[in-house]
């Protein structure tokens, strides 16, 4: 399973979030932290693709990729899409994370998935329980953004695109490692 694993690089500036330690030993032993005090979205990101590759699975993200001289980053994320062989899309969306990225690689990619240019690639979108709840009226999860950036989420449920509730790191991990045993 090739797996392209989406989210945040960074907190929101007043967010320093409480982070289990155990997250550091997910991280491979190559890695160099953003920061020396806290680990940062893209750390997690890191380590969650370092613990999927202890799965079997071939796991990427943008920042382990280089630009070409004249690549933007919406062409590097098109071409990693196709070169990397992509069979899944995770996006990892935790609370208290700038998340301006993630709204635009979602946009792209679902303007993929909405005319077929990424068949046979799932996507799947794991917020954390806080930035996302799941309302029993309308039976569907809600967003928790300021404005209306994720009201795109209902098209993502008419793709098809399938929205997982996570509390804590290891069961984020336990969700991402079953998609890829249930393919």
């Amino acid at each position: 399973m090739r797996v392209f694993l989406l989210g945040p690089s960074k907190w929101l500036p007043e967010a320093r979030p409480g982070l289990p330690d155990y997250l550091v030993e997910w991280l491979p032993a190559d890695w160099k932290r953003q920061g020396a005090d806290i680990l940062w979205p893209l750390d997690i990101r890191r380590g969650l693709a370092h613990e999927l590759e202890k799965e079997g699975a071939m796991a990427t993200m943008m920042e382990l990729w280089s630009r070409r001289p004249t690549e933007d980053r919406h062409d590097l994320f098109r071409r990693i899409l196709v070169e990397f062989g992509t069979e899944h899309v995770f996006a990892y969306w935790p609370r208290d994370a700038n998340l301006s990225g993630l709204y635009i690689e979602l946009g792209v990619l679902g303007e993929k998935v909405k005319n077929r240019e990424v068949q046979g690639t799932s996507l799947r979108i794991f917020p954390e329980l806080g930035a996302a709840f799941f309302d029993p009226d309308q039976d569907r999860v809600i967003f928790r953004e300021s404005g209306a950036r994720t009201t795109y989420s209902l098209d993502w449920e008419g793709w098809g695109v399938r929205i997982s509730l996570w509390s804590d790191y290891r069961t984020l991990r336990q969700m991402m490692v079953s998609r890829l045993r249930t393919g």
